[in-house]
């Protein structure tokens, strides 16, 4: 399962077909919106699940790499983050899907 932790409007622009959107937002000031927490974690994986985190940004390690170390805390063992994101995605020929 890849969760893609992108903000909205990248989000829009182009994503894995069918992966979650459960945007990083640390700072977040909107405590409504549906955001990575460990509560919408579990409600689209369960625990035996092996799951990719991916961000927008081709070049940035940092995002995923603090994701996956959360997820690995709430007690997900098969958890892994896709370095280049969906832009790598994209230049493998993969299909990007965009819109909600």
């Amino acid at each position: 399962m890849f969760i893609d932790t992108s903000d909205e409007k990248i989000w829009r622009q182009g994503h894995i077909p069918n992966s979650v959107h459960l945007p990083e937002d640390r700072n977040a000031e909107d405590l409504t919106r549906r955001r990575l927490t460990e509560t919408t974690l579990r409600e689209v994986a369960d625990m035996t699940d092996e799951i990719v985190f991916l961000w927008h940004l081709p070049t940035s390690g940092e995002t995923p790499a603090w994701e996956t170390a959360k997820a690995i805390k709430w007690g997900y063992q098969k958890v892994y983050y896709f370095v280049g994101g969906a832009p790598a995605w994209k230049a493998a020929g993969y299909p990007i899907e965009t819109g909600e």
